[in-house]
């Protein structure tokens, strides 16, 4: 015979268990439901996804703004006012830098592409003129030619790889050139520019009245989540925006350095050595490999090789030691070891994208699992 206190145990423990699992199922729900809407308009959803961001990184100048604004108008015209001000100032700027930078971008870009060929020609020539090379092919030569008669099938003679090097270098050197031709391209561009500040203003303008619908709409049991997004917002400000001005500072260094000492195709490969930055160690080594391949084709081992070894050299200290602890800092607290798992696993999932998104999704992780943790320490 049950007592009236198991009844109420049980009856306690029976709605626990069932707004545990309301709770779930909400949560299943809208996730399930972003997912499917990004499955079906991802291309359309993209400019409004950039321009969110967009507004995410702007919103703290367009508070500070509006308060200041708020002592000569209305706070809703503050804020309007303020989100049209950061919306044009950030259109100008991209205006100015692209029509800076752009055009001398495109065009050493092209004229690097054009010389791979004349490029890899000179570098083979220079690699013969060194006895210690020769030898070594006089080594290596008849114990490839023996290996390669056990099984010709699956080792290919070495003048093969040669000849073919020539059609792929000209295959990218005309999609490239055909990739700037492109109208779609072109028309895909302008729509962005139209429509990505639209948005921007928008979100800019509602952010306070959209993030408090967003409140009204979590249950109150999954209150203690507000304080996982406040770390999850402070984890990838201190990452996106960080990460920006370091990218940036680094891009305009490299180009500027590398134009002074009279590398070839300088700017383009400074600026693609900065950018490249955000895959991190890969895109140091693979910038800095395209320009001392340059410098070493321009002189060999003479002084533009060493001062372009130097540009990169110093570029690294300045990164690694001034601008990433400055303007990153410990707030996002990801291993390097984990750092380049989650890049490696990003472009393994989804390409070029899964790239870009790996450090963001890694730092959102351990956040996550940092609340979890101080969570189960104080519940």
């Amino acid at each position: 015979m049950t007592t009236p206190k198991a009844e109420r145990r049980s009856t306690l423990a029976t709605t626990v268990r069932a707004a545990r699992w309301t709770r779930i199922l909400w949560w299943l729900a809208w996730l399930s439901s972003l997912t499917l809407l990004f499955l079906l308009l991802g291309n359309i959803l993209a400019p409004f996804i950039f321009a969110f961001v967009l507004a995410w990184m702007l919103n703290p100048l367009c508070a500070r703004l509006t308060k200041r604004l708020a002592r000569i108008a209305s706070l809703q015209l503050a804020r309007a006012l303020a989100a049209f001000l950061l919306t044009l100032a950030l259109l100008a700027l991209l205006v100015l830098l692209l029509s800076a930078t752009l055009p001398a971008l495109l065009r050493e870009t092209l004229e690097l592409t054009a010389a791979l060929p004349n490029i890899a020609t000179t570098l083979q020539r220079k690699a013969q003129e060194f006895s210690w090379v020769q030898r070594w092919q006089e080594l290596l030569l008849p114990a490839w030619e023996s290996v390669r008669d056990l099984n010709p099938s699956l080792l290919p003679n070495l003048s093969q790889w040669h000849s073919l090097t020539k059609p792929v270098l000209r295959l990218l050197s005309q999609a490239l050139q055909t990739l700037g031709q492109q109208t779609s391209s072109v028309v895909a561009v302008l729509s962005w520019f139209a429509l990505v500040p639209f948005a921007t203003f928008y979100l800019l303008k509602d952010w306070t009245q959209a993030m408090q619908a967003c409140r009204k709409r979590i249950p109150r049991a999954e209150e203690h989540l507000f304080a996982l997004f406040r770390r999850i917002d402070e984890t990838l400000s201190a990452l996106i925006r960080g990460q920006a001005a370091v990218l940036g500072t680094m891009a305009l260094f490299y180009a500027t350095l590398l134009s002074l000492i009279g590398l070839p195709y300088g700017f383009a490969i400074g600026i693609t050595s900065g950018l490249l930055m955000l895959l991190p160690y890969v895109g140091t080594l693979l910038g800095a490999g395209i320009a001392l391949v340059v410098a070493y084709v321009q002189g060999g081992f003479a002084l533009p090789l060493l001062l372009t070894l130097l540009v990169f050299v110093v570029g690294q200290l300045l990164e690694s030691y001034f601008l990433t602890p400055r303007w990153i800092g410990k707030r996002v607290g990801l291993h390097p070891l984990w750092v380049v798992f989650f890049v490696l696993a990003g472009g393994e999932l989804a390409g070029f994208a899964g790239i870009l998104l790996a450090l963001p999704a890694g730092a959102t992780l351990r956040a996550i699992v940092a609340h979890i943790d101080e969570h189960r320490r104080n519940p």
